[in-house]
């Protein structure tokens, strides 16, 4: 296979760090879940996940800016704009979380249950395709399985909203459910783009 000349070690290890809070912030969201109504110290822990995300992107910025002979992808605005939607993996895993909080969700939904472990898988997948880029290797597979994930989260969206809306369920409880689903689908979205723009990096 052909290879490439590897990315800086530096933003390597900042883009696995940002992959593995995702991960974290993932799981600790699927922790919630488990628990409602008793959320406990849940949602601080997700802002934790996200807050660590800023610091993260801050230092990725700073990273970038210092290479003498950054990757094109980085150049001009594009630094950025990886910086920005990596937070907003871990921004939009945080602000499902939000949603079940300020709704007072009492019980939870199985769709979602679901998505939390398709998020979990993604953020994997980004650690795989970052140790890929890091060796000068296009993260194929990774991207592949990115995508598969992305679609099973369409399709689950779609079932959810579907089993909430045609189910009887209260309209208000749906609503609620739409908000929280609608971020984590935003959050896989962004997650798939994420990976894109790392093999973009070689």
């Amino acid at each position: 296979m052909f290879r490439r000349a590897p990315i800086d070690r530096t933003l390597a290890d900042l883009l696995e760090a940002q992959a593995r809070n995702a991960r974290g912030a993932a799981e600790a969201l699927g922790r919630l879940l488990v628990a409602l109504p008793e959320v406990g110290e849940l949602p601080e822990t997700l802002a934790e996940h996200e807050r660590e995300g800023d610091r993260l992107t801050r230092e990725l910025l700073a990273r970038a800016k210092a290479l003498r002979r950054p990757p094109a992808l980085l150049r001009g605005m594009g630094a950025g704009a990886l910086a920005k939607v990596l937070d907003d993996v871990v921004d939009q895993i945080e602000q499902a979380g939000a949603y079940l909080e300020l709704y007072g969700i009492e019980a939870p939904l199985e769709q979602a249950q679901q998505f939390v472990e398709l998020l979990a898988a993604a953020a994997l997948e980004l650690e795989v395709a970052v140790r890929e880029v890091r060796a000068g290797r296009h993260p194929q597979q990774a991207l592949e399985a990115l995508a598969g994930l992305e679609h099973a989260g369409d399709r689950l969206e779609r079932d959810a909203l579907s089993s909430l809306f045609v189910g009887g369920v209260d309209p208000l409880i749906a609503m609620r459910w739409r908000d929280v689903l609608s971020a984590l689908e935003a959050a896989l979205d962004d997650a798939r783009q994420v990976g894109y723009l790392i093999a973009a990096l070689l």
